[in-house]
């Protein structure tokens, strides 16, 4: 026994990876200092094959302006030692029940592995190897902290193509105020560019650096969509 507990401790680190928790989480939805609605997350995991989930409402005043709710899915192979990702998938519309009035868009791996395909568009750009959505790249980021991992050689897709990022830790100890105005946490600031954005990601490490915040500034039309948690993330 004594031989196997010392086995156990040579193993290289990488074996024992730290996986993305499974978890249930609120974020409030900001742009121009009007709070738009809600956008309700979880994560899953069959074994290997882990789902993020999001659905987005617009709520108050703001239902009054914008009616569309929208859905995402986007689906990871979790392994040992990484989180792939596989595709996105988003729908939206007044009414999501309503399949012919729904807009939808689909990013996804090819069969073979080596090519991110836009069915809708007809388009497609070679695979990369660290790349994710901008739905899911700050749970990427939370994967990489919680193995220390090295945070570079990212890919940002979307759907007008593939943005190579340089994510740089900005801040590495302050304070956020959560959206309940009761909560403030300890958080980490990560940041990165690309053609058409500027984003940062707040990390609190004290919940396995689950994403507490998201900014993302749209250059061209000079405006900034901020996800702000409502309350601590439930830990599945």
């Amino acid at each position: 026994m004594m031989v196997l507990a010392l086995l156990i401790t040579l193993l290289p680190l990488k074996l024992i990876a730290a996986p993305l928790p499974e978890f249930d989480a609120t974020f409030e939805v900001h742009a121009f200092d009007i709070m738009f609605g809600t956008s309700k997350q979880s994560f899953r995991c069959q074994k290997q094959d882990c789902t993020l989930k999001a659905t987005a409402s617009p709520s108050g005043l703001a239902s009054f302006f914008v009616s569309e709710s929208t859905y995402e899915e986007i689906a990871f192979k979790q392994t040992a030692d990484s989180l792939q990702w596989l595709s996105y998938s988003k729908k939206s519309g007044d009414d999501l029940t309503d399949l012919e009035n729904v807009k939808t868009i689909t990013l996804k791996r090819s069969a073979n592995g080596t090519e991110v395909i836009y069915p809708e568009k007809e388009k497609r750009w070679d695979n990369q190897t660290n790349l994710y959505d901008v739905a899911s790249i700050a749970y990427a980021i939370q994967y990489y902290k919680l193995n220390s991992l090295p945070i570079k050689g990212f890919y940002l897709q979307d759907t007008h193509g593939q943005d190579a990022i340089t994510i740089t830790q900005t801040n590495t100890s302050q304070e956020l105020e959560l959206a309940d105005l009761e909560t403030t946490l300890k958080a980490e600031q990560y940041q990165f560019k690309t053609r058409k954005a500027e984003v940062k990601i707040w990390l609190l490490p004290e919940y396995q650096y689950f994403p507490g915040r998201v900014d993302v500034y749209n250059i061209e039309k000079d405006r900034t969509i901020t996800l702000l948690l409502e309350q601590p993330p439930k830990i599945l």
